[in-house]
């Protein structure tokens, strides 16, 4: 499955794509942008220069010559001196929504819902 880079801004509609290499989904930073930001949009050279410089949490990582974001990634500003709980923040949505789910699905099973 490939796709190409697109030059100008993310408004273009990919398909989310999964990493071969891994079983972790990834998304290009088009995609990841137009899940992220409803009306206007950063362009496509923004997303690459934030990925270049940092500005993701977790880091985008680049696959050939595309720099690729888990759906989960937060923009961040290294000078925010709210950083720290944003990041925080992001790290503690996902474990708490597998916990829940986990509780769920052992309570059912257990006849408990």
């Amino acid at each position: 499955m490939s796709n190409k880079l697109i030059q100008g801004s993310c408004n273009s509609h990919l398909p989310n794509t999964i990493s071969s290499t891994s079983h972790a989904v990834f998304l290009t930073l088009e995609e990841w942008c137009n899940s992220t930001y409803p009306g206007k949009k950063p362009s496509l050279q923004t997303l690459q220069r934030w990925a270049r410089n940092g500005n993701f949490y977790p880091a985008a990582e680049k696959h050939g010559k595309q720099y690729r974001l888990v759906p989960s990634a937060i923009y961040i500003d290294p000078s925010d001196p709210r950083l720290g709980k944003k990041i925080k923040e992001a790290r503690s949505i996902e474990p708490a929504r597998t916990a829940f789910m986990e509780k769920v699905i052992n309570d059912s099973a257990k006849g408990g819902i």
